[in-house]
Formats: structure tokens, sequence, C-alpha cells
């Protein structure tokens, strides 16, 4: 089952994993040296490339592709998003802000929503095409 994966889907599961690793990581380094201060966004750091993580895993298994503009709007509005928690998180523990962190969360979430719209899309025909493949090959009718 294992070998019948789909190999984009598992190189980017595979990326987006160290992603997320690569986050914790990060997130626990700071901490280290943050002297005993905490802060909400970088709680959730990994979340971001932990649900890009899910996604690919989900189409490598399913045995679909996320097409390029959909991979591509993902891989721009995610860690956009991550930028996003990563300033504020460290923003947040030195007690300052500035005004144009906000666009990283509005930007990534434009970018982010419309790359999952598409992504909904391309699974959606992806489906039909293999279902009507399916009808085809067994010289079945379609239901109607």
């Amino acid at each position: 089952m294992l070998l019948a994966i789909n190999k984009k889907s598992f190189r980017s599961a595979c990326i987006w994993l160290g992603a997320t690793a690569f986050a914790y990581l990060v997130r626990n380094v700071y901490y280290l040296n943050a002297h005993n201060l905490t802060s909400v966004y970088f709680d959730y750091l990994c979340l971001i490339p932990g649900i890009a993580f899910v996604i690919y895993f989900v189409l490598m298994a399913l045995k679909l592709e996320a097409g390029t503009l959909a991979s591509a709007l993902i891989a721009t509005g995610f860690p956009t998003l991550t930028c996003y928690l990563l300033l504020s998180g460290i923003y947040d523990m030195a007690d300052t802000y500035h005004n144009l962190v906000p666009l990283f969360l509005v930007i990534g979430i434009i970018v982010s929503s419309l790359g999952l719209v598409v992504l909904t899309i391309n699974i959606i025909l992806q489906v039909k095409k293999k279902d009507d493949l399916f009808y085809k090959i067994n010289g079945m009718p379609k239901a109607k």
C-alpha cells in the first residue's frame, strides 16, 4: 500500500513535517533563552505547518495531487501565517509592537484561503475524473 502513494504529495508532506519540527525547535530554543517569558503566539507556532502536513498526508493517502497553483498558494500563505506567529511571539515577549506585523496575518489568511479553495476544486475534479474513468473501464452506465 505504501508503494502506491502519490510521490509529489509524499515529498510535500515530508517538507511540511520538517517545517513543523523546525518550528517546534525554534519555539523551544527561544523559550530556553527567554528568561521564563512565554507567549501564546509561540505556543501555536508549529500548528500552521502541522496543518499543511496533514493536508498533504491525506492527499498522499488518497493518491491525489494538490496541483501547481494550490501548492504554490499554500506554500506562500502558510509560511506567512507562521512568520506572523513568530514575529507576534517575539514582540509579545519583548513587550513591543510593530505596525506591519498584522499585515502578515491578513496576507497569510487571504493567500491560504485562496489556496485551500483551489485545492478543494482540484480534489473535486480529480475525484470526478477517477469516477468517470471507473465507469468507463468497467463498462457500467453511470448512475444518475
